[in-house]
């Protein structure tokens, strides 16, 4: 007998500060930043881990204004999320300051 099932949803609450350009406007990049994060997140294939890392890179190539990022946590734990073999993980809150 086979069942078929969805994946398991794992839900990443994302948090991180940046610093911009002093020419920048920083709730507009911290904007872009968070959709930038939200995408990367939710296009991940079953499985796949979300690498702390990870989401620092795609902080940094949102907009070129982001000069640094630090404070970087997922679920409230600095380290990266890895779902189990039938999961994937979503985007909740993604809190950029």
């Amino acid at each position: 007998m086979y069942t078929v099932r969805p994946p398991t949803k794992v839900q990443a609450a994302i948090s991180l500060s940046i610093a911009v350009a002093a020419t920048a406007q920083k709730p507009s990049v911290a904007a872009t930043v968070g959709s930038a994060i939200t995408l990367f997140v939710n296009a991940l294939p079953i499985g796949a881990p979300l690498p702390l890392t990870r989401i620092a890179q795609v902080a940094y190539a949102a907009d070129p204004a982001v000069i640094n990022v630090s404070q970087l946590l997922i679920n409230g734990i600095a380290s990266d999320l890895v779902p189990p073999a039938s999961g994937v993980i979503k985007a909740g809150l993604v809190a950029v300051n």
